[in-house]
């Protein structure tokens, strides 16, 4: 039984050290900034959208409250004319008030729309972050891969001096 062990234990370390040469640390770096990019479109992708969206809330929001503003002068618009005689009180009051409480409506609307752009505005804040620490981590590994082929050329470079500095002797 125990031969078995050790065989398995033998044929895990080969296996190990085979898997350990082909772990190229440049090729490896190179993946992770690769997939580092892709984040990095994803990422700004959904930074676009979500901006276009608070835009877009914010439009809506002042649209809403623009046309609540005109029936708030549209309502003392007839007041006025009722005042001056062209249109009968009565219907000029009802007419008022229908066009106030239009402007509830499209004011309560408004409000609601401020706050979904407070949210969208806020998720593009965190997105825009995100997007400025892959960037960061992007740079830094690209350096770190500059480093590391530099190394793999000074080892390189090194070998073959010493190669030649052996032939010479």
């Amino acid at each position: 039984m125990n031969i078995f062990k050790r065989l398995f234990r033998i044929g895990q370390a080969e296996m190990h050290a085979a898997v350990d040469k082909m772990e190229d640390p440049i090729c490896m770096t190179e993946q992770g900034i690769r997939e580092m990019r892709e984040d990095l479109e994803k990422a700004m992708e959904s930074l676009a959208q979500i901006k276009a969206l608070a835009i877009r809330t914010k439009n809506d929001k002042n649209r809403k409250t623009s046309e609540a503003e005109a029936y708030e002068k549209k309502a003392v618009l007839l007041l006025s004319k009722a005042q001056k005689g062209d249109l009968e009180m009565s219907q000029a009051e009802r007419l008022a008030k229908e066009a106030l409480v239009l402007k509830e409506n499209l004011m309560a609307e408004a409000n609601a729309l401020q706050d979904q752009q407070a949210v969208h505005e806020k998720s593009a804040d965190e997105i825009q972050k995100n997007v400025d620490v892959l960037k960061f981590n992007i740079t830094k590994w690209e350096n770190e891969l500059k480093t590391l082929k530099s190394r793999v050329r000074v080892s390189k470079a090194t070998k073959e001096v010493n190669k030649q500095m052996a032939r010479i002797d």
